[in-house]
């Protein structure tokens, strides 16, 4: 796994984006870059997916390369990490074993930041609870050596205010965290529209129940503008393995289930909610479902987050790139 993180993107010749685009916060700096990665040996699945480990490090290292901007790999993800971060890597595991963030991808991220001198240690993937990293096939590691894997389990900061956010902070981001690697899922939201990046920290806070009004609408937008996540927010790697373009956050019928075959990176989560708010959108018109305007829950959050400098929410200021594995 280490030799496909120093070269797996090199057979595939990336030096064609050097220099376009960085590291940095991509706000001011001209458009936000979203790589798409989508492989045919990605499925199709029955029942649930199990992922190729090194396809899917091979997949990762290609596509921050490519968002990246650098010549090889090991450069890349040392804009990413640097050796004494201390990395969590935030997944989501509330719905169910064919719609949460798979423990392959999750441990591919771990082994990328480990290639860039992380120790181990430092290294933890965390989510809400115990039980829904446990119900998704996470291997829990509280004390144990190595990369670490427990949820927070009620452990959560002081009250605090931020705008229209009021809760807690898990203290595993607020503590124990440098650098916050963003792990959710490309699905649909029964309240919210979709629920990808921006809502994965929902996960984060001790109450998202007091949360949900009106769409979601500005509280997504004002959680994320939190210092603790927007500050320490380094990547998006967006499972896109199997995606649910209606019945979310759940999976309420196979017919919403399908193998998109991907994953979607960027420095910038507003730009990944945006694409794959539109990916879920032309899924849902391939198959007859409505838009999420007419069903009367589109993300308006999005152009909200936007609003407050997190990222673009407008495809004028977005470059996708897709590459083929």
């Amino acid at each position: 796994m280490r030799r496909l993180v120093a070269t797996g993107a090199g057979a595939y010749g990336l030096g064609r984006f050097a220099g376009r685009a960085g590291a940095e916060k991509p706000q001011g700096r001209g458009k936000s870059r979203v790589v798409i990665v989508r492989s045919s040996k990605l499925g199709p699945f029955e029942g649930r997916p199990q992922p190729d480990q090194d396809l899917l490090t091979d997949m990762l290292t290609r596509g921050v390369t490519a968002l990246s901007g650098e010549s090889s790999a090991m450069k890349a993800w040392a804009k990413v990490f640097k050796p004494d971060d201390r990395v969590s890597i935030k997944v989501n595991g509330l719905g169910g074993p064919r719609c949460s963030s798979r423990p392959e991808l999750a441990n591919s991220v771990a082994a990328c930041a480990e290639a860039a001198g992380v120790e181990a240690d430092s290294i933890v993937i965390w989510d809400r609870s115990d039980r829904d990293l446990t119900n998704v096939g996470f291997v829990l590691n509280r004390d144990g050596a190595g990369v670490k894997c427990y949820g927070t389990e009620g452990d959560y900061t002081d009250e605090m205010q931020h705008r229209s956010f009021r809760g807690r902070i898990s203290r595993i981001l607020a503590d124990r965290t440098t650098a916050l690697i963003n792990l959710p899922i490309l699905k649909d939201h029964d309240g919210a529209g979709v629920t990808i990046a921006l809502k994965n920290h929902y996960g984060t806070c001790n109450n998202p129940g007091a949360h949900h009004g009106n769409h979601c609408n500005p509280y997504l937008a004002d959680l994320n503008d939190l210092p603790l996540i927007r500050d320490k927010t380094r990547l998006i790697v967006c499972d896109a393995i199997q995606a649910v373009c209606e019945g979310g956050p759940g999976f309420d019928s196979p017919d919403h289930l399908w193998d998109y075959q991907g994953i979607i990176l960027s420095f910038d989560p507003v730009a990944v909610d945006y694409t794959g708010w539109q990916i879920i959108e032309r899924r849902r018109k391939e198959i007859g479902l409505p838009s999420l305007a007419d069903a009367g829950r589109e993300p308006k959050w999005i152009a909200a987050a936007e609003a407050l400098g997190l990222g673009a929410a407008h495809p004028d200021g977005i470059e996708v790139v897709e590459i083929k594995v």
